[in-house]
């Protein structure tokens, strides 16, 4: 008897234990469903999908959820020196506070 078959006999007499596809973390997305929830073109995953996470099952592409987040943080844009200036500033006081020019009513 093989370890798969062993495995799958003790997942079906152990009730409570899910089958692998009931598994929330184990679902797969196609190349558009992906594209769909990373709010971008299907052919931009197409195009770029030698430098993406992904998986080649036969001559499926499929995403998982681990990827599409890793997919997201390799796009992921933040401003030079975001927070710093703010951070590095002194407090000002009150009496400096002034409305800027557009706000000033003549």
């Amino acid at each position: 008897m093989s370890l798969a078959s062993q495995s799958i006999k003790t997942a079906e007499m152990l009730p409570g234990i899910p089958r692998l596809g009931a598994i929330p973390g184990l679902q797969n997305y196609s190349l558009a469903e992906a594209a769909e929830l990373l709010r971008c073109f299907p052919r931009f995953l197409e195009d770029n999908l030698k430098e993406l996470p992904h998986q080649k099952i036969g001559a499926a592409v499929a995403f998982d959820a681990d990827e599409l987040l890793e997919i997201k943080n390799l796009f992921r844009v933040r401003p030079a020196g975001a927070g710093t200036a703010l951070r590095d500033a002194p407090p000002l006081a009150l009496a400096d506070i002034a409305p800027s020019r557009r706000r000033q009513r003549v």
